[in-house]
């Protein structure tokens, strides 16, 4: 009896291990959508020497850089240890070139007023691109036996860094962000699925003594997700 016992622990505590590598779940996607900056990146006095910029003799010049909504592409990893907790590692690139609007104060004639140096519908723009990643908590709020949609939230941490001709113009290029989102995922096929997301990356730009700034750059995506696993 003894020895059946032991035989039966034996076996329990091997099949252990199997049993929780058989409830992870791994998944892969690709994706794609749109970059939504919510607000200016930086501003400040920025000086342009004579002949730098047409008709303007040079000197102190109130500058505003801003990213363009644009296209993003990317991919993810997920692993799912459990039903409803995951993990994730996401990287994104923007094809999101830099607006720069220039202003001047004119004294004479009439009162201070500025104007804009060059026009609204033609701003100077600096060809650049974004590169972000995160590293996120996933939660299933739904999820099995609601199948074969699942909605989840996620919160994480990541990087936003700012390529192209913006370092000829900004000292500041990269920064640690925090990062939060949400979406869902339907199932067409076996390990198949649509899905959307929506993930914000937020973190405070700061440039020289300009005024820092609090930046939310949107990621809304859509593409195909294929899981492997239980």
């Amino acid at each position: 009896m003894r020895r059946y016992r032991t035989l039966v622990l034996a076996l329990t505590l091997a099949l252990v291990p199997s049993s929780l590598s058989a409830q992870t779940q791994f998944a892969i996607s690709g994706f794609g959508g749109a970059f939504l900056p919510a607000s200016d990146l930086t501003g400040g006095t920025y000086f342009f020497g004579p002949g730098e910029i047409s008709g303007f003799d040079g000197g102190d010049v109130a500058a505003t850089f801003s990213h363009k909504t644009a296209f993003n592409f990317g991919g993810r990893l997920t692993v799912w240890p459990s039903q409803r907790i995951g993990f994730e590692a996401e990287a994104a690139f923007v094809l999101s070139d830099m607006n720069l609007d220039l202003l001047i104060p004119i004294i004479d004639p009439g009162p201070p007023q500025v104007v804009n140096l060059l026009s609204p519908d033609d701003p100077f723009k600096i060809e650049s691109n974004v590169f972000m990643g995160s590293v996120n908590f996933v939660y299933g709020l739904i999820r099995p036996p609601l199948e074969p949609l699942v909605v989840f939230v996620s919160v994480g941490v990541g990087f936003v860094s700012h390529g192209g001709d913006s370092g000829d113009w900004l000292e500041t290029t990269s920064n640690v962000a925090g990062t939060w989102g949400f979406g869902l995922k339907y199932g067409v096929a076996r390990g198949v699925w649509l899905r959307g997301d929506v993930r914000d990356y937020f973190y405070k730009f700061e440039e020289g003594d300009w005024e820092a700034k609090w930046q939310n750059d949107l990621l809304v995506n859509a593409g195909l997700e294929f899981s492997f696993g239980s």
